[in-house]
């Protein structure tokens, strides 16, 4: 792979995508489970209301995350980050373009 290719991969979209599934799967074990295994209405009621729960969570969250503002974050660290660390590196041999 050349380094134009590695540069382009959105690392930040696939951590949040996989943090994505790995909610939704677990969230479905614990829902099929209940439901699955409950005898009764009350496990269905609270794999119900577990599963709506989930929802709203998940909507608030991710509603809340994509009105964020990260600029402010950049003065955050001023004279604690060498501003040479930023440069563009080229991750095959490690030398600065």
């Amino acid at each position: 792979m050349s380094p134009d290719i590695l540069s382009k991969i959105p690392v930040g979209q696939i951590i949040v995508g996989a943090f994505f599934v790995f909610y939704w799967i677990q969230a479905f074990f614990i829902i099929y489970h209940l439901v699955r295994f409950g005898i009764g209405v009350k496990p269905k009621v609270v794999a119900l209301i577990y599963f709506v729960g989930a929802i709203i969570l998940y909507t608030l969250v991710s509603s809340g995350v994509s009105q964020l503002s990260f600029d402010g974050l950049a003065g955050l660290f001023d004279g604690v980050v060498n501003p040479d660390f930023m440069r563009e590196v080229d991750p095959f041999n490690m030398i600065s373009k």
